[in-house]
């Protein structure tokens, strides 16, 4: 549970806007962990416990689905475009650390909360980036994660070395494809999913390039 921190949180912090981030890394997360999505989108309650009216937080969801690792994040870029303007009082994420899985980007948000005043908050509590103790908890966090991050590949990529070598490792697929019970790979049964691809294939053909026109739907 957040801590309500009240000597933390000023009447400053709540004219201005809580920004909320919701992510989880891949798509199979957002399939199967329900109820991690569920817990991030209660910290809009939270943020309203804390003092901030309902029109003053967004909630920023369109990363789901998003590796850390990706430079794309279109969500965390509107985020981090928000706290440089000077429009963000507090950012809620289920776990702060997490906000960015590379250090570049974690000390990067830092700075600019430093710089403007931003408070950041998560399930353990509220920290202010310009107190000392609170930087550097924050700092050991990012650091953590990121070695964790690093540790988990490597005990993936060990996982798939042993397959390989005992046979076993069956690669994903490209779309399009279905691997068979007994292994091999045929076409999707998916009639319009095998069309879609053909028209790809023949405009590429064609014009040398993947890109349909304006006037060219797919169908």
């Amino acid at each position: 549970m957040i801590t309500l921190a009240p000597d933390k949180i000023t009447k400053r912090h709540r004219e201005l806007d809580a920004y909320v981030y919701v992510r989880q890394s891949t798509l199979k997360q957002v399939q199967q962990n329900q109820e991690s999505r569920h817990n991030q989108y209660a910290l809009v309650q939270r943020a309203i416990d804390l003092g901030w009216v309902p029109e003053r937080i967004h909630l920023i969801d369109c990363d789901l689905g998003q590796s850390g690792q990706d430079s794309q994040r279109p969500g965390f870029q509107n985020l981090v475009a928000a706290v440089s303007l000077g429009k963000v009082g507090l950012i809620l994420a289920y776990e702060a650390s997490r906000l960015a899985c590379n250090n570049t980007d974690w000390y990067t948000l830092l700075d600019l909360a430093t710089v403007v005043g931003v408070l950041i908050a998560d399930t353990e509590g509220i920290y202010d980036p310009r107190d000392y103790n609170d930087r550097l908890l924050l700092g050991l966090r990012g650091l953590l994660s990121e070695a964790e991050l690093y540790t988990l590949r490597l005990r993936m990529d060990a996982g798939r070395r042993r397959q390989v070598e005992q046979g076993r490792y069956q690669q994903h697929v490209p779309t399009g494809l279905v691997r068979l019970e007994d292994g091999r790979v045929s076409k999707t049964p998916d009639l319009q999913v095998q069309r879609t691809i053909e028209l790809v294939f023949a405009r590429f053909a064609t014009l040398g390039s993947w890109k349909i026109g304006p006037t060219e739907p797919a169908r």
